[in-house]
């Protein structure tokens, strides 16, 4: 009689277990299909974290969806001594699978864009380009299941400081949420 009780305790533990672990998705993790609502102008939001010593202002912006993305644009223009252009594209997905996908074809991309450096991260990745005014990255939005893409540039003598610019606008945007 013993032998039929622990199973029975067992298997009531282990439901119970389950039931604690519950997700609130009906699917497997990552199966989440709805799709964050990006900012109507992202050049609010990049405006805010890039450094007013660039001297940007917004040249254009634009923002989509459908059943499966969303798709914000910015493109912020200036004059540092040369020519500076900071264009940054989200795209959020309906899943962390797709997410994720979309993030390693950027980054693939952005590998064989012709870079001097490239660095892959798990998170992202960025190259330089021979030009020392050149940049581009690729990051992941985990909270808004998004991909982040920034490509800045500059024909100034600043160039040098393109990729550390870069390097904080990224930051800045990857640790807050840009969806609703």
């Amino acid at each position: 009689m013993r032998s039929r009780v622990l199973p029975l305790v067992l298997a009531a533990a282990f439901s119970s277990l389950l039931v604690g672990c519950d997700s609130g998705s009906d699917g497997p993790p990552g199966s989440s299909t709805e799709v964050v609502t990006l900012p109507d102008n992202l050049c609010d939001r990049l405006l805010s974290v890039v450094s007013p010593e660039w001297q940007l202002t917004e040249s254009d912006h634009e923002s989509s969806s459908d059943s499966s993305t969303a798709t914000a644009t910015c493109t912020l223009e200036g004059d540092r001594q040369g020519a500076v252009d900071l264009t940054a594209t989200v795209t959020a997905f309906g899943t962390d699978d797709d997410a994720t996908g979309a993030l390693g074809d950027a980054c693939d991309d952005i590998n064989t864009s012709g870079g001097t450096t490239f660095k892959r991260y798990d998170d992202g990745c960025e190259a330089t380009y021979s030009g020392p005014g050149e940049a581009r990255g690729a990051y992941a939005l985990p909270s808004d299941k998004a991909v982040l893409d920034l490509t800045m540039k500059s024909t100034g003598p600043f160039g040098a400081a393109v990729p550390a610019e870069l390097a904080q606008v990224s930051l800045a945007l990857v640790t807050e949420p840009l969806g609703s």
